[in-house]
């Protein structure tokens, strides 16, 4: 193989990486931020038919308020920690694509990430 065939194949090979890494990070993203404004709706849907199903009382629905609301709270922070997490991935992954490019090609690089 000649070097330009290997220069060829290692720039296929990161651009594959990531379009995956990217690809996955924003399609965990975007789940997130779908979830987050569906959950607040979800819930009140949820609470409203129990308390129709189960014919709640209205001390019973008032638990269950508070119970579902404390549960968001919980998922509020879950969700969180995900995004940071989900920040701190595509960081690593942008420093250790950086790590393996040559100055020019990380200018490069920089430009097709959003300069990030």
């Amino acid at each position: 193989m000649t070097k330009t065939q290997r220069i060829r194949l290692w720039l296929f090979l990161l651009a594959a990486v990531m379009f995956v890494s990217g690809g996955t990070v924003f399609y965990a993203g975007m789940q997130i931020l779908s979830h987050e404004d569906t959950r607040a709706h979800s819930t009140d849907e949820w609470r409203d038919e129990l308390g129709k199903q189960l014919t709640l009382s209205p001390d019973q629905d008032q638990a269950l308020g508070l119970v579902l609301q404390e549960q968001r709270g919980k998922t509020d922070k879950v969700i969180t920690a995900a995004e940071k997490d989900l920040e701190q991935l595509g960081m690593e992954t942008r420093d250790r694509i950086l790590e393996i490019l040559e100055p020019e090609q990380k200018s490069k690089y920089q430009k097709l990430s959003g300069g990030k």
